[in-house]
């Protein structure tokens, strides 16, 4: 998992840059909460080689995914 400066950092990088097709990058989100399902791959993929945006996108989608789970697993200690 990213260190939180870090992830704060790729954030403030996000918000200026502008997605490349955002047609193809429809449900990124979904994708890595889904824990990037092989059968999706090749999808997100080919796009992302082509766009910044969503790669850095995914590094931060895929901390907040890290950070949810992380407290779910202290919500069941409870």
């Amino acid at each position: 998992m990213l260190p939180p400066a870090e992830a704060k950092a790729l954030g403030a990088r996000l918000e200026n840059l502008v997605c490349a097709d955002p047609q193809a990058a429809d449900g990124l989100f979904h994708y890595v909460l889904k824990r990037e399902p092989s059968d999706q791959a090749a999808r997100y993929e080919s796009h992302m080689r082509t766009c910044e945006h969503c790669r850095v996108a995914l590094e931060v989608y895929r901390y907040k995914r890290d950070v949810a789970e992380l407290l779910g697993k202290d919500e069941k200690q409870f």
